[in-house]
């Protein structure tokens, strides 16, 4: 991932944020040298999909909208539905302007399940 002076990056352990998927996800393409190509960007040999989400890191407020990267496969059926990440996996959160009074959070998690039996374990 490449860094711009005006982001921040923040790590959490994945468990610790949900996600709440609001669209329909593709997968990454690989960038070389500021060009798209027609390679998949893969995370630990897996295809990596982006979903668009809002997040929460403590289940009652919003930490803002943004996109997640993940290697899950989420059904278009999911709109509207509670993620999080799986223990010992770290989620990195990238918080960059998207306006002059906005921000948007990139949040990059291996695998996402949904909250309930994040929950259960």
């Amino acid at each position: 991932m490449e860094e711009d002076m005006s982001s921040m990056n923040l790590k959490y352990q994945g468990i610790a944020l949900t996600c709440l998927i609001l669209g329909v996800g593709r997968i990454r393409k690989h960038y070389e040298g500021g060009e798209r190509t027609d390679r998949d960007e893969l995370l630990n040999g897996k295809p990596l999909y982006r979903y668009p989400a809002a997040f929460s890191s403590d289940g009652i407020t919003c930490m803002g909208a943004g996109t997640l990267d993940t290697t899950s496969e989420l059904a278009p059926s999911t709109f509207g539905e509670l993620y999080r990440g799986i223990p010992g996996q770290q989620a990195e959160v990238t918080v960059s302007p998207n306006g002059q009074y906005d921000v948007r959070l990139n949040v990059r998690m291996e695998s996402v399940v949904p909250a309930a039996k994040a929950d259960q374990k």
